[in-house]
């Protein structure tokens, strides 16, 4: 299987640089059903959560899964919307 590449610094300044692998699969996975738009608003809301983390070894899996959830969520419910990702507890 062909892996797919994205410039996730070009398009995505606000996105801190250790997200970048998990940006690249959320990206990978549901460009194509949600639109890059969609998936970059998520991700963004997602990784604002654990903006002020002290310990961010595994922020970037945390990021994968919960933005993966809700976009999962959201392609279930038949579209896209941009409203407010639930906080995690």
């Amino acid at each position: 299987m062909d892996r797919i590449q994205l410039d996730i610094g070009a398009s995505r300044p606000s996105l801190h640089p250790d997200l970048g692998d998990a940006s690249c699969s959320v990206h990978a996975q549901f460009d194509e059903q949600m639109g890059q738009a969609e998936v970059d608003h998520v991700l963004d809301q997602v990784a604002g959560q654990f903006t002020d983390a002290p310990i961010r070894a595994f922020v970037p899996l945390f990021v994968q899964r919960l933005a993966k959830e809700e976009l999962t969520r959201r392609a279930a419910a038949g579209g896209t919307t941009t409203a407010a990702v639930p906080r995690s507890a």
